[in-house]
């Protein structure tokens, strides 16, 4: 067999490369240079190697490792989402203090609504 060759693809990586080689028809590109693009540089959803198209499968510990590291920014995420509100509940003297390390001008003589709306659009 050829290196790339399509008698290997799975039906879905079929219909993933005639859908790559007929939108770049349409941008009007070689058609030798989308059959190149179709088997190498955009379908790589397999792992596949670029010269010779085998596929690695993901083992069961590194899917967990994505897992569990996606679960961990998903978390980070939810607390960064969190944080507007959080001004809310901080004492003015603390907002003061994020104000002045900021270097917002006149915060000392600042509301606390004022700090916090300061703090926010900074």
């Amino acid at each position: 067999m050829a290196i790339g060759s399509e008698n290997k693809y799975t039906k879905e990586q079929r219909r993933k490369a005639k859908y790559i080689e007929d939108s770049d028809e349409e941008a009007a590109v070689s058609h030798k240079k989308t059959e190149h693009i179709a088997r190498t540089g955009k379908n790589k959803q397999s792992g596949a190697d670029d010269l010779t198209n085998e596929g690695t499968a993901t083992s069961e510990w590194q899917k967990k490792t994505v897992r569990k590291d996606s679960a961990k920014n998903a978390v980070k995420n939810t607390h960064a989402l969190a944080e507007p509100t959080a001004l809310e509940q901080q004492p003015i003297d603390v907002l003061r203090k994020k104000a002045r390390k900021k270097h917002i001008s006149g915060s000392s003589s600042m509301t606390q609504l004022e700090l916090i709306h300061a703090l926010r659009s900074r």
